[in-house]
């Protein structure tokens, strides 16, 4: 009873009657049409705001798809930049490394690259008329007979034997070596050889010179690339004595190695040579 005479009770369920009696009366009275009318204008702003969350939703999935996208893009550009980068400091790399060889194994040519067979000396032996290295690689490395062999300083000799896992490498000392030389500061040419007189000093020679020849001391003697197994200027040894035959008019030109033999511990074998673009090995 105490809620019939609350004032503001009465006039909640006045309202409640009134909101229920209308839509009967309407539907009766044929204002079906103006109901629905008033439902969808009151709706109005709820369908307004429902579009708005959904196109905000799908605005939301769009944005991160387009992240996601540019993330993926990045990637694909950071990796390229990468592989770039890593070609760059190969062919750097390269380049130095070939500066590296040319100044240590006694280059003198820039017209020419190479490829090599990195090996150990696990062996070396020598009488008076052989000297031969033995070195850790062989076939299964590619080598092959008659391939040249660099060390530091410039030639140490040719591939005379291959095995599995040993080459052994006859020594320009040794009396069946033989190497087509010339001089830079003269231009005079000559084939180099092993010989029983010089072998014992680590020596080798150059015969058969006229005795005018313009031969001194010190000169440096490299390789011509005649007989096709040694690569054109690479050096092959200093002149240590030479020797006059008056009576035959020829000089006998002695030389020592530019590749020491007591300091021969890593050697190159020379797989290919590639003069101005062209392979030659």
């Amino acid at each position: 009873m105490k809620l019939l005479k609350n004032k503001a009770f009465m006039v909640l369920i006045s309202i409640a009657v009134v909101l229920s009696v209308i839509p009967s009366v309407l539907y009766i009275t044929g204002g079906r049409d103006l109901l629905r009318e008033g439902l969808s204008l009151a709706a109005k702003p709820f369908r307004a705001a429902a579009s708005f969350c959904a196109d905000g939703v799908s605005g939301f999935f769009e944005y991160f798809s387009k992240v996601d996208e540019l993330l993926k893009e990045n990637e694909e550009l950071r990796a390229e930049i990468d592989r770039l980068q890593g070609a760059a400091a190969s062919a750097e790399i390269s380049k130095y490394e070939n500066e590296w060889l040319r100044e240590q194994l006694g280059f003198v040519s820039d017209n020419q690259s190479y490829t090599f067979e990195e090996a150990s000396v696990i062996g070396y032996s020598a009488s008076g008329y052989s000297a031969i290295y033995t070195i850790d690689r062989g076939s299964e490395a590619g080598i092959k007979k008659n391939m040249a062999v660099i060390s530091h300083g410039g030639v140490v000799g040719y591939i005379c034997e291959v095995g599995t896992g040993y080459s052994k490498v006859c020594a320009l000392t040794d009396i069946s070596s033989a190497v087509g030389v010339y001089c830079p500061r003269t231009g005079i040419y000559g084939t180099a050889r092993g010989g029983e007189t010089y072998i014992s000093d680590g020596n080798f020679m150059i015969t058969g010179l006229p005795v005018e020849s313009d031969i001194e001391i010190g000169d440096l003697f490299c390789s011509s690339g005649y007989g096709g197994i040694f690569p054109k200027d690479i050096a092959v040894g200093y002149v240590a004595a030479v020797e006059r035959d008056e009576f035959l008019r020829n000089l006998t030109v002695v030389l020592e190695p530019t590749a020491k033999t007591d300091s021969v511990f890593r050697v190159f074998v020379v797989t290919s040579v590639t003069v101005g673009g062209d392979t030659a090995k």
